[in-house]
């Protein structure tokens, strides 16, 4: 292998033996806190970015940077790595620092132009701005150069991008454009060689405050044959999709517009990722926005916080697409509301499926149609809750024509306001708008909504959920005596969202997103979204604990804590199966937080917590941490599924499990969980939920992937 050193002293030699990239490896150091610049090597590291623009790269070359020390300016190099044996960009030293790149007025501050098979990895990233400019924190752009192929962006933490927000105009007629700004963006350009990536991974990335959008794969070449030459003037030459990219298990928080936007692709695979906060700056942005593309999956998404009613749905679905599958995605608390389907005559919108979906509290429009044609749409087994003050249109179409969708098997439910001397006392209706003779509306559970006219089928009665409210799938399992249990029809291809191993047959599956047998009623159910504010009331609470409005915005309240308190709470003990989770808010995540099932002595039992800004859990007695930082001001889903025949619990995020450890020996059975907040925390506590479960399958959860993991070094 030769070194970066070695190969520069070459270079400055000059003459033509010095021009080739070398056949060996390069390995380059860059340590921008070093006091004089170097040669390259681990020992005399650059100490500027700007010196490896004069070294080629060849396959299996690294580039590296030096946590705890800033490099300014933008990181950009020349040459490809392979398929065996791809360039890796990516960080060394001190585990507990980052490697960072402001890009100092920079557009960007990584810039891959025209490569291949390069791995970009744990560095925090960065580019400030004054919102007239084009900012990224990860710019790939490929222009007039063909098919490039292996590009992965991982374990980034990327933030303060503050880029131009494009007017409202060219956003509706658009979207994300040519050149445009954000946290992590692909784009293919040109006019004279189709061009386009294939095999793209974008995994396991955190990025916050960025401007306009989170993760965005956009393309010119995007003309498809069934697009109207005047539709999108974006769109100036022949479609060539970007083939095998995969979006999964990011965490995107305060997005300006879109939080993930995929345009121009074959296949590709949206799944995992959790928004929280979009459209925040920026009218028209989604959480998940899918356009001009064929067979993509958006799967086991949570997104929340969209802002405004100008945008601010959850998903959206726009022209020239065709077989897009929403599945087993969580949606709640979004401004503008669920899904917009946004065909036209001259762009249309087929052959999609919206399936096994949950949306709570989204409020404004369940389904935004905006216009049609809509052609061989499906909408089956979703489950929506509405709590009284959200006012939503469960269809909007504007315009009736021409809309072929099935809405079949889903399950509506709206809690019933108060009432005081005879009158509601929350706002907000719920109804449609829908005249549209193709709009199928059948065999749905409609429970404290109107009925829609030519509606067949129609379910009533109380739906007998488990915790209706709470924003975690487990919460919307159905009791036993639900008409909903059994009530669907076989239908090809149905999903649900992933509970739990037991599914009910296949040809009677229930109404609504859950597939699951009926499950035991709940030991322990908290939303407080019903609760007046002050003392939590079936709570024991030490210091400052106040049921209180939502600290992220959010319908409803949730149990507030100030530093130095705890909330306790009993529940029907059980030697069998136990399942224990709530959604934890903390704005000091370096500040200890506990949420932990202890037995009726007060002797722990399994404890997930929060210290030093990543997860905790207890291993027996041992404490242990996993490598997964907690971002400041979001919403977490946290969970313990205790396993007494075994003697161990599993330790959940997201629904997803993470880590196996030993429930502590010396305790009891589980019949109390205890919530605090140490010194300097504060913490919020909500839809909390503890009951016993039948039959829980091994670690993973079927239908979710396991979250791709920052290194211990990214903490």
């Amino acid at each position: 292998m030769i070194s970066a050193g070695a190969w520069a002293a070459l270079v400055s030699m000059g003459g033509a033996e010095a021009a080739p990239c070398p056949c060996g490896k390069v390995v380059s150091y860059v340590d921008c806190g070093a006091a004089d610049g170097g040669t390259g090597s681990k020992d005399k590291p650059f100490d500027r970015l700007t010196d490896i623009a004069a070294v080629k790269y060849g396959p299996g070359s690294e580039i590296r940077l030096a946590r705890g020390a800033t490099c300014k300016g933008t990181l950009a190099f020349l040459g490809s790595g392979s398929e065996a044996d791809p360039i890796q960009v990516t960080a060394y030293g001190d585990p507990g620092k980052a490697a960072a790149i402001d890009a100092d007025g920079g557009e960007q501050a990584v810039k891959l132009t025209d490569q291949a098979y390069v791995t970009v990895s744990d560095l925090d990233l960065t580019a400030p701005g004054d919102g007239t400019q084009p900012r990224r924190g990860v710019y790939v752009v490929g222009k007039d150069s063909g098919t490039l192929r292996g590009i992965t962006l991982t374990r980034l933490d990327v933030h303060d991008v503050k880029g131009a927000l494009p007017a409202k105009t060219q956003i509706a007629t658009s979207g994300s454009e040519a050149a445009g700004s954000g946290g992590i963006l692909l784009e293919a350009q040109g006019t004279t060689r189709p061009t386009a990536f294939d095999g793209v991974v974008v995994s396991g990335n955190r990025l916050r405050s960025v401007d306009r959008d989170g993760i965005a794969l956009w393309s010119n070449w995007c003309r498809k044959p069934d697009l109207a030459p005047d539709w999108k003037p974006t769109c100036t030459e022949a479609w060539k999709p970007a083939r095998n990219v995969v979006v999964q298990d990011n965490v995107l928080t305060g997005v300006a517009g879109d939080g993930v936007s995929v345009n121009a692709a074959e296949g590709a695979k949206v799944r995992g990722n959790t928004v929280q906060g979009f459209s925040e700056r920026a009218p028209g942005g989604k959480g998940v926005a899918v356009e001009g593309s064929t067979g993509t999956l958006v799967t086991a998404n949570e997104v929340s916080g969209g802002k405004g009613t100008d945008g601010g749905l959850a998903f959206g679905i726009g022209g020239a697409t065709s077989g897009t599958a929403l599945e087993s995605n969580v949606s709640h608390d979004n401004g503008g509301g669920f899904a917009e389907l946004a065909g036209s005559k001259t762009a249309p919108l087929e052959d999609f499926s919206i399936q096994g979906n949950l949306s709570v509290n989204d409020a404004a429009r369940g389904l935004s149609i905006p216009g049609g044609p809509l052609r061989k749409g499906r909408v089956v087994g979703n489950t929506v809750h509405l709590d009284p003050p959200v006012s939503q249109l469960l269809v909007d179409a504007k315009d009736g024509t021409g809309l072929d969708v099935a809405y079949v098997d889903n399950l509506v439910t709206r809690t019933a306001p108060k009432v005081v001397d005879g009158q509601p006392q929350e706002k907000g209706t719920v109804g449609w708008n829908l005249d549209a003779k193709d709009f199928v509306v059948d065999r749905n559970l409609l429970s404290g909504v109107p009925i829609p006219d030519g509606a067949t089928g129609t379910v009533g009665g109380d739906p007998l959920l488990l915790a209706a409210g709470a924003t975690d799938p487990l919460a919307y399992q159905l009791r036993p005596g639900s008409p909903s249990l059994g009530a669907g029809e076989p239908l090809p291809g149905l999903t649900g969202l992933p509970v739990g191993p037991s599914r009910v047959p296949a040809g009677t599956p229930n109404l609504g997103a859950v597939q699951a047998p009926a499950a035991y009623p709940a030991g322990l159910a908290a939303t407080f979204n019903a609760d007046e504010p002050g003392d939590p009331a079936g709570w024991r609470a030490k210091g400052d604990v106040k049921v209180a409005p939502d600290p992220a915005g959010f319908t409803g309240n949730s149990m507030v804590f100030g530093p130095e308190s705890s909330a306790t709470r009993d529940f029907p003990a059980g030697a069998g199966f136990l399942r224990a989770a709530a959604r934890l808010w903390t704005s000091a995540p370096d500040a200890p937080v506990l949420f932990q099932l202890t037995d009726a002595d007060g002797v722990p039992v399994a404890s997930i917590g929060v210290r030093d800004g990543s997860l905790t859990y207890t291993d027996d007695a041992d404490g242990r941490v996993l490598p997964y930082p907690v971002p400041t001001g979001t919403w977490i889903r946290v969970g313990m599924l205790l396993r007494p025949e075994t003697g161990t619990y599993d330790v959940t995020v997201g629904g997803t499990t993470l880590a196996t450890a030993d429930m502590r020996s010396d305790a009891g059975i589980a019949s109390r969980l205890v919530i605090g907040a140490g010194k300097g925390a504060k913490l919020a506590a909500d839809d909390i939920l503890v009951f016993p479960e039948s039959c829980p399958g091994p670690g993973l959860a079927p239908g979710l992937r396991p979250v791709t993991l920052p290194h211990d070094a990214h903490t």
